[in-house]
């Protein structure tokens, strides 16, 4: 006879994904909507596809529970609610480009520095990202 194989959580673990959870909501509720017209976030989706080897195992465990398409969906919700446009825009390439000029390189991005090669604007790396997600958003 074969048995149903069925996976058994902890009672800690479903506490800590309550936990988690409790804290997406309380860090979308900090979000000001009555001073926002639009929030644009990268869309994510297909994060660990195509990295098999690439990334680090400790890391790629980390993203077997990543929530982020729990905070989008949260954080969509609440824009509804409030009128507020939401949108998804591909992020590729957002921490290459300088959001100055507009110039593509792969050398602009070190680390947490973004320093463009062309007209030597110099941000940190994930600030001159979110402007050019902001700005294909605002597209």
């Amino acid at each position: 006879m074969l048995r149903s194989s069925r996976i058994s959580i902890s009672k800690a673990f479903k506490r800590a994904l309550k936990e988690r959870d409790n804290k997406i909501g309380q860090s979308i509720n900090l979000i000001p909507f009555n001073e926002i017209k639009l929030v644009v976030a990268e869309d994510l989706k297909n994060v660990k596809h195509g990295s098999k080897g690439k990334i680090h195992k400790k890391f790629n465990n980390k993203l077997q529970r990543w929530a982020y398409a729990k905070v989008l969906y949260m954080l969509s919700l609440r824009c509804e609610e409030n009128g507020i446009y939401f949108k998804k825009v591909n992020p590729s390439y957002t921490s290459q480009i300088c959001s100055s000029c507009g110039f593509k390189h792969r050398d602009n991005r070190k680390g947490e520095k973004f320093l463009c090669l062309k007209c030597g604007k110099e941000f940190d790396a994930d600030f001159n990202a979110a402007l050019n997600i902001l700005a294909l958003g605002s597209l």
